[in-house]
């Protein structure tokens, strides 16, 4: 009789601490939530240019001109920072740059992009724009840069293959690796890391984020991540981004090639081109392994086509920001953190 009521005591009590665990994980997924709403209306819409191409998500106010007006327009081409959905139309980094100046923004930037997207994107455009009149030329354009441009997706599988022939920089190995990866990109419907030999072992499971909450979910994954990235073992996230960035890889060539490529569309289409990177707003710090390949590839660029890549890192590190994410579970940057790279962006040379 003693050891069942043992037995039974014992599993109450496991039972009453695991229930107590998990409403004190419910309740911090809530407040999680909370931290992470977003602050202000954000409005995007598909576009039908005039010469009848077709531009996605384009992030801008209601009843809002995407017109160029020349000289008079500043173009802004990045990722999901460039978009700062949470931020809203009026608070991220285009809305910024329309309090600050009296230039026509338009906000070309689309979440989880890269550099052969924002390719796409801006020939797209300029080629619309001037159909519309040979008159309409000098706009300034800001490519936004971030860790993350290094991974390969399909957009960048279709330019590597359309320009594989004059792509002298990647030698047969490192074609033979691309063939590889994009073969893999398309399996997986868009994206492909092959770039470390270890992965981090992170469950995708359904149950677990319905159990803890998605919010407790992504938190944990980051706080692991983090561990990852201090440590300095090789793994997929940014850990590897900061690997790759910091070598000769075949990634951080292609990227280049790339962006050499937009500074060629830029001058056929007589626009002015800047290129800056956006800090990694969870770890800002200059002895960050991201930071430090950051420039490692700035160096590259430099040398290797007279290109300069702007520090974002530079305006947060002057007014002593360490962390700028947006919420605990969101290492976007915060609203502060865009209009302060607005503001930078403005006066580059």
């Amino acid at each position: 009789m003693n050891f069942k009521n043992n037995i039974t005591t014992f599993f109450s009590s496991y039972f009453l601490i695991f229930i107590s665990i998990l409403i004190g994980l419910r309740v911090i997924n809530q407040y999680l939530k909370f931290d992470d709403r977003p602050l202000a209306e954000f409005y995007s819409s598909d576009r039908v240019l005039p010469n009848g191409d077709f531009i996605d998500n384009v992030a801008h106010p209601k009843e809002y001109s995407i017109k160029s007006k020349g000289r008079d327009t500043i173009l802004l081409v990045g990722d999901s920072f460039g978009v700062g959905q949470r931020c809203g139309n009026d608070n991220n980094i285009a809305g910024c740059l329309g309090d600050l100046t009296s230039k026509h923004i338009v906000n070309l930037s689309k979440g989880g992009a890269t550099p052969a997207i924002y390719h796409d994107r801006l020939s797209k455009y300029l080629g619309s724009q001037r159909s519309l009149s040979n008159k309409l030329k000098g706009e300034k354009v800001y490519i936004v840069l971030y860790s993350n441009d290094i991974l390969i997706d399909n957009q960048t599988c279709n330019y590597y293959f359309e320009n594989k022939n004059d792509l002298n920089i990647l030698n047969s190995k490192e074609k033979e690796f691309m063939n590889e990866i994009c073969t893999q990109a398309k399996k997986n419907n868009n994206y492909i890391d092959l770039n470390n030999n270890f992965e981090i072992i992170r469950s995708k499971s359904q149950f677990m984020r319905r159990i803890v909450g998605n919010y407790v979910y992504t938190l944990l994954e980051e706080v692991i991540g983090r561990i990852i990235l201090q440590s300095g073992l090789r793994t997929s996230g940014r850990s590897g981004y900061a690997t790759i960035w910091n070598g000769n890889s075949t990634q951080l060539k292609l990227v280049g090639h790339i962006l050499n490529d937009i500074r060629n569309l830029c001058i056929k289409e007589s626009c002015e081109v800047q290129y800056a990177f956006f800090p990694n707003v969870e770890n800002i710090n200059i002895n960050s392994r991201l930071y430090q390949s950051f420039l490692h590839f700035q160096g590259y660029m430099n040398k290797k086509y007279r290109i300069t890549i702007h520090n974002g890192y530079l305006p947060f590190i002057d007014k002593g920001i360490k962390v700028a994410r947006y919420s605990l579970t969101d290492v976007h940057s915060n609203c502060y953190g865009y209009k302060l790279f607005a503001n930078w962006l403005l006066t580059l040379n």
